[in-house]
C-alpha cells in the first residue's frame, strides 16, 4: 500500500477520484500509467503531467537500481539518491520511447523541471509510515550556496529541460 504521511492524508493513491491499492515503486507506477495513457488511440493533442515522487525522501530504491552504485558510491544515503535519479531517468526514457512508437514524440512539447533545490540531509521522525534510515548528504548543490527551503540559488535554482 502506498501511504504519505501519517495522519487525515496519509492514503493518497488514487485514479479517477478513488482511491485504491496498488503493489510497486511509485516510479514504476507512475510511468506504467503514462505509457498506458501515451499509447491510447485519440483524436486530437493531449497534456499529461508526471509528478514523480523521485528524487525525494524517504528513499526507497530497489536493489536492481543500488547495486549500479555499490562499488561507485560509498555513503548510503547519496547511493539511495543516485538510485533514484537512475530510476527516474530510466522512467523518463520509456516515456520517451512510447512517445516514437506511437508516431507522437515530433508533434510533442516535453518539459522536464523542479520544485526546489536539493536537499541537504534528511532525518526520518516518524511522519511517515514505514521504516527508514538517516539520510545525513543527499544532493550537492555546488557551486551554489544553499538547499531546498532556503532562498540561495542552491534552494531555488533547478534544472529545466524543454525538448
Amino acid at each position: 500500500m502506498h501511504q504519505y504521511k501519517k495522519g487525515p492524508f496519509r492514503q493518497t493513491w488514487h485514479r479517477d477520484d478513488e482511491l485504491f491499492d496498488e503493489e510497486g515503486h511509485s516510479t514504476e507506477l507512475f510511468a506504467q500509467q503514462a505509457i498506458r495513457w501515451i499509447e491510447t488511440k485519440r483524436d486530437g493533442p493531449f497534456f499529461i503531467y508526471v509528478a514523480f515522487t523521485a528524487v525525494h525522501v524517504p528513499l526507497q530504491e530497489p536493489d536492481e537500481w543500488l547495486s549500479r552504485y555499490e562499488e561507485k558510491i560509498k555513503t548510503p544515503s547519496r547511493r539511495h539518491f543516485a538510485a533514484c535519479a537512475t530510476h527516474m531517468d530510466d522512467a523518463i526514457g520509456r516515456m520517451l520511447a512510447a512517445l516514437d512508437r506511437s508516431g507522437q514524440r515530433d508533434n510533442t512539447l516535453i518539459i522536464f523541471t523542479s520544485d526546489n533545490g536539493g536537499q541537504k540531509r534528511w532525518q526520518p521522525k516518524g511522519k511517515y509510515p514505514g521504516e527508514y534510515f538517516p539520510c545525513p548528504v543527499l544532493a550537492d548543490n555546488r557551486p551554489l550556496r544553499g538547499w531546498k527551503a532556503e532562498v540561495y540559488e542552491g534552494g531555488v535554482r533547478v534544472p529545466t529541460l524543454v525538448s
